[in-house]
């Protein structure tokens, strides 16, 4: 994989934010929802090093630029999605992330050329929805986090990938 820079534009596009967890994990494309930003998804996303997150902040969210207000669109933010995976030839990847407006993005994603170029699977995904029974944000983001991490071990390449022992030794 090409190194990730934590700005990227596609030709003609603004400037986007780019939050990299790094790593070597199978890379997830993980979005925020709409008026939201990378402080979501890092929130959000388990930290377990068989998964690299990687989040592009939508045009006008977070740090990115907004660029023509007059292109704010869903298929606008999937086509700079698009344009990301293949200035950095991810594959085999997930895409998914926190709110509806992501289950919409992937389906404009889902049909580009580019998934066919990568000759890998890319597996679409649905938000994983979680109703908040915890009584703490700490206990809800927990069960987030396994929820996230027992969505994604059900797919056949991360069944292979071992545990990661991140405690210190």
């Amino acid at each position: 994989m090409t190194t990730i820079y934590t700005k990227f534009s596609g030709t003609g596009a603004p400037v986007l934010n780019v939050d990299d967890a790094g790593g070597v994990g199978l890379p997830v494309i993980f979005q925020h929802g709409l008026c939201g930003d990378a402080g979501q998804t890092i929130e959000a996303f388990p930290r377990d090093l068989r998964f690299r997150r990687i989040t592009i902040e939508s045009r006008g969210h977070g740090r990115s630029e907004a660029g023509a207000p007059g292109l704010f669109s869903i298929r606008t933010f999937a086509a700079d999605i698009v344009a990301f995976i293949e200035a950095h030839r991810l594959g085999p990847m997930f895409i998914g992330g926190i709110s509806l407006i992501v289950g919409h993005e992937i389906d404009y994603i889902h049909p580009f050329s580019y998934a066919t170029a990568l000759s890998q699977l890319i597996l679409r995904s649905q938000l994983v929805r979680i109703t908040p029974k915890a009584v703490s944000k700490a206990a809800y983001l927990k069960d987030l986090h396994k929820a996230i991490t027992n969505f994604l071990e059900t797919f056949p390449d991360t069944r292979m990938l071992q545990k990661v022992d991140e405690s210190p030794s």
